[in-house]
């Protein structure tokens, strides 16, 4: 079951954090351009997905971030606990 594909079953941390990274290299990019209402927008997304991060990533019981279900944001699929730091 270990090798079983399971990613579209959850809300992915390395994923999450790489959609943060492009949403603000956006928001520098329209900076550049002069574009400071874009430039904004984008800000504001990557701090919004920022906070539902923290908000459902984050184990203070193990000062870790971690990818959690998506159906109910819990660190479990089936019987398998997500909470495994990943090297």
């Amino acid at each position: 079951m270990d090798k079983e594909d399971i990613s579209d079953e959850l809300e992915c941390l390395d994923l999450t954090l790489m959609v943060v990274k492009e949403e603000k290299s956006l928001s520098q990019m329209a900076e550049a351009l002069g574009k400071k209402d874009d430039a904004q927008l984008w800000k504001e997304r990557a701090d919004a997905v920022i906070k539902l991060a923290n908000k459902r990533m984050w184990d203070d019981s193990t000062g870790f971030y971690y990818s959690v279900n998506k159906q109910n944001h819990s660190w479990y699929f089936m019987t398998r606990d997500l909470r495994r730091r990943r090297s």
